[in-house]
């Protein structure tokens, strides 16, 4: 992404919060998880998708990991938004 593009993105995605931008992370990636293992499990395939639909640690480890993947995000997004505001 050019970094003029990349810039407007942020700051529109940063006024609305680091707080919106986690949580998004931490619905999505359970949602779509949860999702795609009921799918894997309505056409038969594999025990992860079983144990991930139907198990509340399954669910938790998934937020557990958006949580994180969104903290990450928001870390990098910032620092690079930093660097390129500093630039000419």
């Amino acid at each position: 992404m050019e970094p003029a593009k990349f810039i407007r993105k942020w700051e529109r995605k940063r006024a609305k919060g680091p707080f919106k931008h986690i949580l998004l992370y931490c619905v999505a990636i359970p949602v779509g998880g949860l999702f795609g293992g009921l799918i894997g499990t309505a056409l038969g395939h594999g025990d992860v998708h079983k144990f991930l639909s139907n198990s509340l640690f399954g669910v938790a480890i998934l937020f557990i990991w958006g949580l994180g993947l969104g903290v990450f995000d928001w870390k990098r997004n910032e620092k690079k938004y930093k660097i390129l505001i500093r630039l000419p």
